[in-house]
C-alpha cells in the first residue's frame, strides 16, 4: 500500500464503510445490550385466573355516631329507600339532659373563676 493513500479519505472510506462495520458491529452491540438488559432488568411475573371476591366476615353490627339510644330501627336488607324516609329513630330528651349537665358544669366553672384571688408577689 502506498503511503500517500493513508492521508486520503478514500482509504478511510474503504476501511470503515464495509459490511462488517455497517452490519456486524451494530448487531453485536445490540446483542450485548439485550443480553445485559435480560440479566439485570427486573422481571415482572403476572398470573391470571378466574376468581370471586368475598368478604371475610359480614358486619352485622351497625353503630351510630350518636350516644343516644335507638328507639326504632326501620332498616331492612335490600329495602328500597326514598329521600326523606325515616330509617332510625333515636330517644328524645337525651340532648336536653346533656345540655343541662354542660350548663351546670359551665356555671360551676364560672363560680370557681370568680372566687379566685390574684395576689401580687412581694
Amino acid at each position: 500500500m502506498k503511503p500517500e493513500f493513508l492521508e486520503s479519505a478514500e482509504f478511510y472510506n474503504r476501511r470503515y464503510h464495509n459490511f462488517s462495520s455497517r452490519v456486524i458491529v451494530p448487531m453485536s452491540l445490540l446483542l450485548v445490550f439485550l443480553f445485559g438488559f435480560a440479566v439485570f432488568a427486573e422481571k415482572e411475573i403476572s398470573l391470571s385466573t378466574r376468581a370471586t371476591v368475598e368478604p371475610s366476615r359480614i358486619i352485622a353490627n351497625i353503630q351510630s355516631t350518636s350516644n343516644q339510644r335507638i328507639v326504632a330501627n326501620y332498616l331492612e336488607e335490600n329495602k328500597l329507600v326514598k329521600q326523606g324516609e325515616l330509617l332510625v329513630e333515636y330517644q328524645q330528651g337525651a340532648e336536653a339532659v346533656q345540655a343541662e349537665a354542660y350548663a351546670n358544669q359551665l356555671e360551676m366553672l364560672k363560680d370557681q373563676k370568680s372566687s379566685w384571688v390574684i395576689c401580687n408577689p412581694v
